[in-house]
C-alpha cells in the first residue's frame, strides 16, 4: 500500500527557494573553478565505489507520535543507490536511525528554531536526512528540501519510500546542483508569456535581476555556463511547476526560440515517472563536491 501511494504522490514541490539555490549554484562554480579537474577524471575511471555515510533522523511529536516506518526510510536508501549507481556512489547508514521527539521539528523543517534544533543533532561526519510529519507551514506541497544552513536534506513521512526519487532530488542540491529551471522560481512562464519570447532577464524575489537562459549552446548568445543552473548539456528550462511528460504548452527563449527541458533529469520539475538521470556536467559537479567535502 505504501508503494502504491507514492506512485500516485508525484506532485509535490521541493522547498529549496531562489536565495538558497543561488547559494548552492556560488560553491558549485567555485567548486569548478578550484577543484583540479585531473582528480575528477581519476574519480570517474576508477572501479572502486565512493561510499558516503548517512544519519536518519525519523521525527515524532513530544508524545512519540508520528514517526515515519524504520523499513520506509531503508527503502528509501535503496532507491537512492540505484539512481546514483552509475556514478559508483553509494550510501550506508551510519551506526543505527534515530529517533527524535521534537514538537517544533515535526511541525516544520523549514523553520528559523527547527533549523537550529537540526543543527545541533546533526552528524557532522556524516550526511543528514530528517523524515518528520511536515516541511512546511499548513497547505505547503513540500515534500523534500535542501537546507543550506544546516546543510542537512528534510523528507516528509509519506516519501520515505522505495519509488519516489524526492531524495536523489534533494542530495542532488546537497552536492551542489541547482534546479535545471533555475531563476524562475515560483514563476509560471508559459502563462506570464503566452508564447511569446521571454526576456533577457527578470527579476528574484528581492527585485534583482536575474539572466535568462537561451536555448543556443554556441554562438554569441550562449551563456549557459553563466546563467540559469551553470551547465551546458541541461537544456534551457522555465518551468517551475510539476509536470508531466511530454511537455505541453510553449514557452520561448528571448531570441523566439522553443524551449525543450529534460524530461529525465533529476533536477527539473517533471513527474517522478519520467526522470532517469543526471547530465554528464551534473556528475562532475558532484563528484567535485565529493572532493571538496573531503
Amino acid at each position: 500500500f505504501t508503494n502504491l501511494q507514492a506512485q500516485e504522490q508525484v506532485s509535490g514541490d521541493c522547498g529549496l527557494n531562489y536565495e538558497e539555490g543561488l547559494l548552492i549554484r556560488e560553491q558549485m562554480f567555485k567548486n569548478r573553478a578550484t577543484i583540479d579537474r585531473n582528480r575528477i577524471a581519476q574519480l570517474q575511471n576508477q572501479r572502486f565505489t565512493i561510499w558516503i555515510p548517512v544519519v536518519i533522523h525519523l521525527i515524532g511529536s513530544n508524545q512519540g507520535q508520528g514517526f515515519a516506518e524504520p523499513s520506509g526510510a531503508v527503502s528509501m536508501i535503496c532507491r537512492l543507490n540505484s539512481d546514483y549507481a552509475d556514478q559508483n556512489i553509494q550510501f550506508y547508514i551510519k551506526d543505527s536511525i534515530h529517533y527524535v521527539r521534537d514538537d517544533s521539528i515535526y511541525m516544520s523543517q523549514n523553520d528559523s528554531i527547527a533549523v537550529d534544533r537540526m543543527i545541533l543533532l546533526k552528524d557532522t561526519m556524516a550526511a543528514n536526512i530528517f523524515v518528520n510529519h511536515s516541511n512546511g507551514s499548513s497547505g505547503s506541497n513540500t515534500i523534500g528540501i535542501y537546507i543550506p544552513r544546516g546543510d542537512f536534506i528534510g523528507i516528509i513521512n509519506s516519501y520515505a519510500n522505495g519509488s519516489s526519487v524526492t531524495l536523489t532530488h534533494e542530495f542532488g542540491h546537497f552536492f551542489t546542483l541547482p534546479h535545471t529551471f533555475f531563476g524562475w522560481e515560483d514563476t509560471d512562464a508559459r502563462s506570464l508569456y503566452n508564447s511569446t519570447p521571454a526576456p533577457s532577464s527578470i527579476f528574484d524575489s528581492h527585485g534583482g535581476k536575474v539572466e535568462v537562459e537561451y536555448v543556443a549552446r554556441s554562438g554569441p548568445q550562449a551563456n549557459c555556463y553563466s546563467s540559469a543552473d551553470g551547465f551546458c548539456d541541461t537544456d534551457a528550462d522555465y518551468i517551475s511547476d510539476r509536470w508531466n511528460c511530454p511537455l505541453a504548452g510553449n514557452a520561448l527563449d528571448p531570441s523566439g526560440i522553443t524551449i525543450s527541458p529534460n524530461q529525465r533529469l533529476y533536477m527539473s520539475y517533471s513527474l517522478d515517472n519520467c526522470m532517469d538521470s543526471f547530465s554528464q556536467e551534473q556528475t562532475v559537479a558532484i563528484l567535485s563536491d565529493i572532493v571538496n567535502r573531503n
